[in-house]
Parts: structure tokens; sequence; C-alpha cells
């Protein structure tokens, strides 16, 4: 209860006794409690417009934050987009990765069959080689066995040809002999 209103309240309770000097008494506390009042007033609207200032910065920092919060949402959305666009990239990397990992498999496979497909003509041609020397070794000591048994055939037969024709040339000369007594004698034989 103000001022005022206890005066009041005692000045009604004796209101029967007013006197000028109370009057005089009750206008000056009135002018006191609206000069209160008007006081008062006066912060309220100091408030008010502290208020209004301190509402339109915070306005103006919401407004700020919102500005920051679409940024932020909108870089976010990229991101996000940004990922996917990795993430399926990653995906086909991998998928790429495995069908290499798959034709490198393969690869190394054929290439493991073309090694011992490798080894297996080197010892071939190895052994090509080797049978080759032996064949060329083997004709070599032919070709002299053929040589020497050549060589003692006509040795031997020279000597065997040699001795046939002395007997030719013997026998010839027998037969012309033989021949010439045959005709001696059937000339004896005619003319006897």
């Amino acid at each position: 209860m103000s001022k005022y209103e206890k005066e009041n309240s005692a000045n009604n309770m004796a209101s029967s006794q007013r006197t000028p000097r109370d009057l005089k008494k009750m206008i000056i506390h009135s002018k006191e409690e609206i000069d209160e009042v008007q006081h008062a007033l006066d912060k309220l609207r100091a408030l008010s417009q502290d208020n209004q200032t301190e509402n339109a910065l915070l306005r103006s920092r919401i407004d700020e934050q919102a500005h920051l919060i679409c940024i932020l949402k909108q870089r976010a959305d990229e991101m996000v987009l940004r990922c996917q666009a990795l993430e399926k990239l990653n995906t086909e990397l991998e998928n790429m990765s495995e069908d290499v990992q798959c034709e490198l498999k393969t690869e190394r496979h054929r290439a493991t069959q073309l090694e011992n497909r490798f080894m297996d003509l080197a010892a071939n041609h190895q052994q090509i080689i080797k049978f080759k020397d032996e064949y060329k070794t083997q004709n070599a000591e032919l070709k002299e066995e053929n040589e020497r048994l050549r060589n003692e055939n006509e040795n031997h037969f020279c000597e065997v040809l040699q001795q046939k024709e002395k007997r030719i040339v013997e026998l010839t000369g027998e037969v012309k002999r033989m021949t010439e007594l045959m005709k001696i004698t059937k000339l004896r034989n005619l003319l006897f």
C-alpha cells in the first residue's frame, strides 16, 4: 500500500475532521505520488526503449543466426551430396578393384601356366639338343666306322679282286691252252 492510500484510509476515518491544512498535506502528498508515478512511467518507458533496442539487437542476432544456420544447412546438404557421390565413387572403385584383382589372379594363373609350359619347352629343348648332340656323335662314329669298313672292304675286295683277276687270267690262259690242245688233239685225231 502506498503512502497516499495509507493516508487516504486514515483521512477517511477522520474525514469529518478535515482542515485546510490537511487538504494542503493531501495535495502535496498527491503531487508527490503523481511525481512517483511519473518517475515510474519514465522508467518503464526507458526500459521499454531499452527492451526495444535489446529486442532489435536480439532479432538482428536471431536473423544472423538463422542466416548462419541456413548457410550451415546448405553446406551440410552439399557435404551430404558430396559424401554420397564419394561413396558411389568408392563403391565403383571397389567393384573395379575386385574386377582388377580377378583379372590379376587370372593373369597370374596364365603367367604360371606359361612359365610351366616354357619350362617344359626348355626341358624338351635341352633333351632335343642332347639328342641332337648324341645323334651327331653317333653319326660321326658311324661315318668313321663306315669309312673304316669301306677301307677294309676296298682293301679286302681289292685283294679278292686281284686274286680273282689273277685266277681269271690264269683260267683264261689255261682255257686257251686247253683250246689249243684240243685243236691239236682234234687235228691229230683227224690225221690219224
